[in-house]
């Protein structure tokens, strides 16, 4: 089976800033199995740090992942759209929505910029969301038995 695939830097508009990811438009016919190895990079946040920026940005972060073989990643999808979150929770507000554009990746030279949301309503968050730009680097085929 031959599948193609796009490498893209996410998270940034520039080729070879960002956070690399591999996107196979159309995965039909994949097992779990086959789908989970293909996505596997043992990139699980051990260490997520952020501050508030009174710059350009909202949020500067930064995230370590030793244990997982990834001693700093330049864009963390995952770790920042739960940030939004937690700040949303912790809001004063019992409702309403909520923006930040982060930077992340910059002092190991992929910076990059994530755009996150969420919502709260009642005291209760209801919603988180994640984004950027990306930029197309390469594509090829995968062949699979």
């Amino acid at each position: 089976m031959k599948y193609n695939y796009y490498i893209c830097d996410v998270f940034t508009n520039k080729r070879f800033g960002g956070n690399q990811l591999a996107v196979l438009p159309d995965a039909r016919g994949l097992n779990d199995r086959q789908m989970q190895q293909n996505a596997e990079q043992g990139v699980m946040p051990d260490i997520h740090l952020y501050v508030r920026s009174d710059d350009e940005f909202d949020i500067r972060a930064r995230m370590f992942a030793p244990h997982d073989g990834v001693p700093e990643d330049p864009a963390t999808g995952s770790a920042n759209c739960a940030l939004a979150g937690l700040l949303t929770h912790y809001h004063d507000s019992t409702s309403g929505n909520f923006e930040w554009r982060i930077a992340q990746g910059i002092e190991m030279g992929r910076s990059s910029l994530l755009q996150a949301r969420a919502e709260k309503k009642a005291d209760k968050v209801i919603s988180t969301w994640i984004g950027g730009s990306c930029v197309m680097v390469s594509e090829g085929h995968i062949y699979l038995d």
